[in-house]
């Protein structure tokens, strides 16, 4: 290697490009040339390394480790008023993006190095001299060429505990790497391993492994042995089952682009898996894991997802990308902490395209609507208190308790008992009221009591504080309790085909409420909203006796979708026009004289256009609009 010199030009300024011929350094008898670079000789760089004990080769373009490096403090190689005897034991050698093709012998030589930094090179063997490292703690080795390991390069009591080989060309694994006691981090990835050595089991450190990007076809038994493993990463293989992995504690499982069919058995520490572009058809015994926060299973052939999929309740993140899918669960609306869920590519027949693109709370709130409750009731009647103890343990662990459809004309006591129940469905019953002790579920969450025979609520309604969504759809209720406007965290109220005559004046304070059924009831008045419901998004009224809408209407600032289909309105407020949000207004099956058949089929856009054409000239109104 030539020092490189830039020529001064006719006014004393350097000639880039200009290379003089090379020199040697005096004291480095018979060694390699001296490298300039940046301004920065290697003489320098021995010298810098003496006094910190890191060694820093990177990016010099050498073909080959030079002599001085493994003699830094031989004296011929010391500087100017360098003694051997001061110089720091050297503790980190970085020989990284050059040309190095070998690991020369004269490695021994380091012998009190704990980290050799060797990537992006063409190394294309480990030597065993490595293996006489004996304080060696990290050896990085990627992006090389590497096609062997010396069977010796790994000893017994070394204390190497992280080694990095991915990216490149290795076929096997010499067994003495299985005796490396203190390894806890071997990365492979993008290498041409296809099998593993029968004892990697005895590596009881190894707490991530990454093989992806291998030719694995299959794993040794001795994997299952791996008992602190954590991370075990398998994507782009050609594996078609894995060993039962039941007994270890990984908690991230990456098997992306393999040919897996089944389910593996999982550890319970598990959190994160991606199975996706596998051969997977069901992901039955999914909710056996508990503590899963990521499900990955995009690019599949599964063709039905268990509703006790709702039993994950530290789920995050759920793709179901590109499967066979036609229904989801309704149950996967119940997963509190889902904030993502993919399942576009799928033949899904109920839903609406819009909820293709819908944020994920509509997502989950529409699913909930599909919750089953036809379970027959002939079946349910003749559960016995086995299965009622059964439901109280379940519920106990799940937060979550159904008694839909079992003919109960009251709630078993032990559900007040349940510690922190969250969601309690108790859909087509004979209920007729609920005890004042119904307050005691304060943990609340969900509450569905559709198609019962409720009259009306209890003032305890109000003290359940976590309560967020109520579902009482076909009752018989005629009145709210005024206590309901201290529900300050309820965002949605259904309180369909019920006896409801007047609009209850309680639902005005409810700070939170988005979504507000009401169809099919004999409500004749809509009050004034002015300052009332600022979260309001849905507002379904259709089906009563509406004779009268109440002013304030344009003050619902988050109002999307309003039903006033089916009532005896004459006319609509002009107001609506200055709703900016307003996306779905359904009025059809009024009284209106002026508002013709027409603009009402052409939708909520011509209608609403239709409206603000009749505000007077003049009118604030107009102002708002524009």
């Amino acid at each position: 290697m030539a020092i490189r010199r830039q020529q001064k030009g006719r006014f004393g300024k350097r000639n880039p490009g200009f290379a003089g011929k090379g020199k040697r350094k005096p004291g480095f008898g018979g060694g390699v040339n001296v490298q300039v670079l940046g301004g920065k000789t290697l003489e320098k760089v021995y010298s810098t390394a003496r006094k910190t004990g890191q060694l820093r080769l990177s990016g010099r373009g050498i073909v080959e480790i030079p002599p001085e490096a493994f003699a830094l403090n031989d004296q011929k190689n010391l500087g100017e008023g360098e003694k051997w005897w001061e110089a720091s034991e050297l503790k980190s050698v970085d020989v990284t993006h050059n040309e190095v093709k070998v690991i020369p012998k004269s490695v021994e030589a380091w012998e009190t190095i704990e980290r050799l930094v060797l990537s992006y090179n063409k190394i294309s063997t480990i030597p065993a001299e490595i293996g006489g490292l004996e304080f060696l703690r990290s050896l990085k080795c990627d992006h090389n060429s590497l096609t062997s390991i010396s069977d010796h390069a790994f000893r017994p009591g070394s204390p190497l505990g992280e080694l990095w080989l991915q990216e490149n060309k290795l076929t096997r694994l010499p067994e003495s790497l299985c005796v490396l006691s203190n390894l806890s981090v071997l990365n492979l990835t993008k290498n041409c391993l296809v099998e593993l050595p029968q004892k990697i089991g005895d590596l009881k450190t190894l707490r991530v492994l990454n093989l992806s990007e291998n030719k694995l076809r299959s794993l040794p038994q001795g994997i299952t042995r791996l008992a602190n493993l954590e991370t075990l990463e398998l994507a782009r293989n050609a594996l078609e089952s894995l060993p039962d992995l039941s007994i270890s504690k990984i908690t991230v499982l990456d098997l992306t682009m393999n040919s897996i069919s089944s389910l593996p058995a999982l550890p319970k520490t598990i959190t994160e898996i991606n199975f996706s572009d596998n051969s997977l058809r069901s992901i039955d015994g999914v909710e056996d894991y508990p503590k899963l926060s990521f499900i990955n299973v995009s690019g599949n052939s599964i063709s039905k997802i268990s509703p006790k999929i709702g039993d994950l309740k530290s789920l995050r993140t759920l793709d179901l990308t590109n499967n066979n899918l036609s229904s989801l669960p309704g149950e996967i609306g119940l997963i509190e902490p889902l904030n993502i869920l993919k399942f576009s590519g799928n033949p899904l027949r109920a839903f609406k395209k819009s909820l293709m693109s819908a944020q994920i709370s509509s997502v989950k709130r529409y699913l909930r609507t599909r919750i089953r409750t036809d379970i027959d009731a002939k079946d349910r009647k003749e559960q016995s208190d086995h299965e009622l103890k059964r439901q109280i343990l379940y519920g106990s662990s799940s937060k979550k308790l159904d008694f839909s459809n079992q003919g109960l004309s009251q709630l078993p006591t032990q559900v007040y008992e349940v510690k922190d129940l969250q969601v309690l469905i108790a859909t087509k019953n004979k209920l007729e009221s609920l005890p004042n002790h119904f307050s005691h579920l304060q943990s609340l969450t969900i509450l569905n009591l559709s198609e019962n025979m409720l009259g009306c609520l209890p003032p305890q309604i109000a003290q359940l504080r976590s309560l967020k969504e109520l579902y009482l759809f076909k009752n018989k209720i005629e009145s709210l309790p005024r206590e309901l406007a201290f529900a300050k965290n309820l965002t949605i109220l259904d309180l369909r085909a019920n006896r409801l005559s007047e609009f209850p004046m309680s639902i005005l304070q409810l700070t939170s409420l988005q979504d507000l059924l009401l169809t099919h009831n004999s409500i004749r008045e809509l009050p004034k909203l002015e300052g009332k419901l600022t979260e309001l998004s849905t507002l379904d009224i259709g089906n009563n006796s509406l004779e009268k809408l109440g002013d304030g209407l344009r003050y619902l600032p988050k109002l999307q979708n309003l039903s006033l289909e089916n009532n005896s309105l004459r006319k609509l407020p002009l107001e609506l026009a200055a709703c900016k949000n307003l996306k779905s207004l359904k009025v059809t099956g009024n009284l209106f004289r002026r508002l013709r058949g027409a603009t009402l089929q052409r939708g909520t856009e011509a209608i609403l256009k239709w409206l603000q054409q009749r505000i007077p000239f003049g009118d604030p109104l107009l102002d708002e609009i524009n």
